[in-house]
């Protein structure tokens, strides 16, 4: 994995423990002041909606002027703002004051997951994409439950939490200010928009099933006999295999997506009281992980600012079908025919567009694209790339000296640096080595 891939899928990792984790803390102080019915409506309902407003936001303002908003500045910026109000949506004992705070930060991280999903997607081949974004994702949620197992769960509500948060948010900070900023010309790259008016009703259509298909899972009746740390370590198994195999191939990845929403149905039939109960719990997470990455990747593969879309659409929906589902009786019996009777029209839909199959779009890297990654690769310092572009521009030492403000002495030190960097021996092999990355 090069070295840029690494650094945008730190980005998604320790970002994504950072709210995750902090969404779980506030979800137990909400039970100081709430009953479970509405800490749930708060947390999966109110608070999904502004996760999507907050993505929305950001997409619309990167959409019309990313020169303006994709720098990283703003990314940092809107982390340290979002670390007060981390603290006082933990601290507080004011309920209103304290819900105001988890709002802001809510919000907030809809903008944090617009920013690294665009990142990501802008900087990741398409081909590596899920991959990292399920290692991303998976390295996140397997951190967070472990936050949830150190002394049965009160970590997450103590000072100390407070701390690891703040340290996290930093953490991305740094990473954010050492990537780049989000170039104009990525965001508003599009590939084949025309995929989006199959692929917003699939994803509304696949997130109502997993949704209702969460309440089906959480009927299993459960017994000391489920092993729920392996369950969860399943879950980032999921998101890896997800991400590969949907690398691999788009196509034989939504199919297998596709395959994955029948587990709902297939689950209710078989609903025991034993201890097979983990593996109908460690399928379900795999499930899910599925679902996750494929709604990230198909809209990456329209273009780098689509990313978040489908995450976006998700999170909409699952908070109103989630506040319809939680404020009304509906039975398993409904349930499942509401999920059987959304199915048929999404496999429709699905046999629609994947007939096209289109596989991710490899898109043509510029000169200026190229050159960095592969300074970056070789770990060129910002003058010994400048060095470097002097020599594949076919400069003589006079003219690169001349353009650095450099002596000549000064440029041959550098390109000592670059022949050892590049394990080449002469500038024309080290240039021939760029030319045919």
């Amino acid at each position: 994995m090069k070295k840029t891939t690494l650094i945008y899928t730190a980005i998604v990792a320790v970002c994504f423990l950072y709210t995750g984790s902090a969404y779980m803390s506030q979800m137990y102080v909400l039970t100081n002041f709430f009953d479970d019915t509405m800490v749930d409506i708060i947390t999966s309902g109110v608070y999904y909606i502004l996760q999507a407003l907050g993505m929305l936001a950001l997409f619309l303002c990167l959409r019309k002027k990313p020169d303006v908003f994709g720098k990283k500045a703003l990314f940092v910026g809107s982390l340290v703002f979002g670390i007060f109000m981390m603290i006082g949506m933990l601290i507080l004992t004011n309920p209103v004051l304290m819900l105001i705070c988890a709002c802001i930060f809510n919000f907030l991280c809809g903008i944090y997951f617009c920013y690294y999903l665009t990142m990501l997607a802008a900087n990741v081949p398409g081909e590596h994409l899920g991959l990292c974004y399920g290692i991303a994702y998976a390295l996140a949620s397997v951190g967070t439950y472990l936050f949830s197992l150190i002394k049965g769960g009160e970590f997450l509500t103590s000072k100390e939490i407070i701390a690891v948060y703040t340290i996290l948010a930093a953490v991305t900070a740094a990473l954010v200010m050492y990537a780049d900023n989000i170039a104009p010309e990525k965001t508003r790259e599009v590939r084949n928009e025309k995929n989006i008016n199959f692929l917003i009703p699939i994803i509304i259509l696949m997130t109502i099933v997993s949704t209702l298909g969460s309440s089906l899972f959480l009927s299993i009746p459960f017994n000391d006999s489920v092993n729920f740390t392996l369950v969860r370590a399943f879950y980032g198994i999921g998101l890896i295999a997800a991400g590969f195999i949907i690398d691999k191939s788009r196509f034989i990845g939504s199919i297998v997506v596709l395959a994955s929403f029948t587990y709902p149905l297939i689950a209710t039939a078989l609903l025991t009281g034993g201890s097979s109960n983990t593996v109908y719990l460690i399928i379900s997470y795999i499930c899910i992980g599925f679902f996750s990455v494929y709604r990230v990747t198909a809209f990456a593969d329209i273009g780098p600012l689509f990313a978040c879309v489908g995450l976006m659409v998700s999170r909409a929906v699952e908070a109103v079908v989630s506040v319809i589902s939680m404020s009304t009786d509906i039975s398993i019996t409904t349930q499942l025919i509401i999920t059987a009777l959304i199915y048929l029209p999404l496999i429709i839909l699905f046999m629609i567009m994947t007939t096209r199959r289109t596989e991710p779009v490899k898109a043509e890297l510029t000169d200026e694209q190229r050159f960095a990654i592969f300074s970056d690769n070789y770990g060129f310092t910002a003058r010994e790339a400048e060095v470097f572009r002097g020599l594949t521009a076919g400069l003589t030492d006079d003219e690169i000296a001349a353009n650095c403000f450099i002596s000549k002495n000064t440029v041959r030190f550098h390109v000592s640096n670059i022949l050892k960097k590049t394990e080449t021996a002469s500038r024309t092999e080290a240039v021939r080595l760029f030319t045919k990355s």
